[in-house]
């Protein structure tokens, strides 16, 4: 009868194959572990970049097609918006609200040529048209009386919503039309603030830059949610709106 014993396995003898086996196991499985954190390591590098993409095309609005007539409309049904109601763009969450934007919203166009900004401004600061250009923050305001208040978002990725503010310099042009007005404005003021400078928004602001009627425009500051950049405008002139002049002003895209 044979002894089936196990037999103590020699020092510096060749490993079994269940050894060998479970060695490949765990070089595949680490190998997988590191191709997986690697794709997600590239992933996460691409992904502000492809977010820049998605919002330079939801943004990329062809405001030609809008009327002044569905213009008016929008500013009649201008809403006020919560501060606490705007939230952050965040890595994927805004997705759903990509497109979603409609065209009955949108009450004028904002133009700031020497930074290239070219936007549509929307009758409120709902979290969805904030990602296809600027609304308003208070309701019941004018272009040509007291303080106009802008807002959108600075993401990364220059040329996107409100990046390019941050170039905004004294003495540069803004143009707001409705398509019955062209506002013409020229900046005489940037200025990085705290979060608590609601000052900046009072109707009345246009008094401490001894001017009739100012344009602001609100973002944050390089993306920092805790500060603010604000560009601030005076009303130079009012002018009636024919697309020539619209396009002596602003070049096309």
């Amino acid at each position: 009868m044979s002894d089936k014993t196990p037999q103590p396995q020699v020092k510096g003898a060749p490993p079994t194959k269940q050894q060998v086996a479970k060695e490949d196991s765990k070089i595949k499985l680490l190998r997988s572990l590191g191709t997986v954190l690697m794709v997600l390591g590239i992933l996460g590098l691409l992904l502000p970049f492809f977010n820049s993409w998605l919002l330079s095309r939801n943004s990329n609005i062809d405001l030609a097609e809008i009327s002044a007539e569905s213009m008016a409309k929008a500013w009649d049904n201008e809403q006020p918006t919560p501060f606490d109601e705007i939230k952050e763009i965040g890595h994927t969450d805004f997705w759903p609200l990509l497109g979603q934007w409609k065209p009955e919203d949108i009450m004028a166009e904002l133009a700031i040529p020497d930074v290239e900004i070219d936007l549509a401004v929307f009758n409120s600061a709902s979290n969805t048209n904030l990602l296809a250009g600027v609304g308003t923050l208070l309701a019941d305001r004018e272009p040509d009386a007291g303080n106009f208040v802008l807002t959108g978002h600075h993401v990364r990725g220059k040329g996107v919503l409100l990046h390019n503010l941050m170039d905004a310099k004294t003495g540069q042009m803004i143009y707001l039309t409705d398509k019955n007005k062209i506002y013409v404005y020229r900046v005489i003021d940037t200025a990085q603030k705290d979060t608590d400078a609601v000052y900046m928004l009072d109707i009345d602001r246009n008094k401490a830059y001894e001017a009739d009627s100012i344009l602001t425009i609100m973002t944050c500051y390089q993306g920092n949610v805790s500060s603010r950049w604000f560009v601030v405008a005076e009303l130079e002139a009012t002018l009636d709106y024919t697309p020539e002049v619209w396009q002596e002003k602003v070049p096309e895209k």
